[in-house]
């Protein structure tokens, strides 16, 4: 394929991919970034941008973290401006959610891409099934080993679902009786730390991928394509699901998380 119009084929379906991503997260507020991967695996191939599945996974999870890295650096931003975003919170959590993330960007830069997949897929269907059962329960605060612990894991899970914070840091600060508008600046500044850090070892120690403009496999216009289409779709998620009942919203977001990771296994 010439290389401008495999380019043309890229941006269209990341976009497109995108823009289907941004109204389901501006919709169901969480668990986007996972949908945005299982759309990517789908289209990226489709449009003749990557190879089909599983070959091609490691090229669209870098895409989906990078599209997840700036979104939720986007909404960290703007809580930062306002005053939400709690600086002792990110001092706790920080360097354990940028290990796990490097960890899952390392594992996923070096492992089969089918074995690599797999683990996505199982995230997803995990990730999903926590949000349709979680009851909320509040939890005791954690000692410092074992928050590091939670904080290193939920960074792996941010970072190889493609996550971000919501699905992740937002629900365990919840049960640790953060108030909503601080627990979800804190979720979207880890999960940019997280998915960021993962972005690393898939720039410098993944094969590089076919597709023009790739940084190993992390390609570049894909990643800008789809967080462009997924900032400018989500308000209008938004507006749709506002009359929703917030067990109806939780329900279809359990409900997309779950699909996406049984398309990826």
């Amino acid at each position: 394929m010439n290389s401008w119009l495999e380019l043309a084929a890229l941006l269209g379906a990341a976009a497109l991919a995108g823009g289907l991503t941004g109204a389901a997260m501006g919709a169901l507020r969480v668990g986007g970034g996972g949908f945005a991967l299982a759309l990517l695996c789908q289209m990226l191939p489709a449009a003749g941008a990557a190879p089909p599945a599983p070959a091609g996974f490691q090229l669209c999870l870098g895409a989906a973290l990078l599209a997840v890295t700036l979104l939720s650096a986007q909404a960290a931003a703007a809580h930062w401006r306002s005053g939400a975003l709690d600086v002792e919170t990110l001092r706790r959590w920080a360097p354990a959610a940028a290990l796990g993330g490097l960890a899952a960007g390392v594992g996923a830069a070096l492992l089969s891409p089918a074995l690599v997949a797999g683990a996505a897929g199982a995230t997803l269907l995990a990730a999903g099934a926590r949000l349709l059962l979680d009851d909320g329960r509040a939890i005791a605060a954690p000692g410092r080993v074992l928050r590091f612990g939670l904080g290193a894991g939920l960074g792996a899970v941010s970072a190889m679902g493609a996550l971000g914070g919501g699905a992740t840091y937002s629900a365990l600060l919840a049960r640790l009786g953060e108030g909503e508008t601080r627990r979800a600046a804190a979720g979207a500044a880890l999960g940019a730390l997280a998915c960021g850090a993962a972005l690393l070892p898939l720039a410098l120690l993944a094969p590089t991928a076919a597709a023009p403009f790739s940084l190993g496999a992390v390609n570049l216009p894909a990643g800008l394509a789809a967080a462009a289409a997924a900032a400018g779709a989500a308000p209008f998620g938004a507006r749709a699901a506002r009359s929703a009942p917030g067990g109806v919203i939780r329900a279809a977001a359990a409900f997309l998380l779950c699909v996406s990771g049984l398309a990826l296994l």
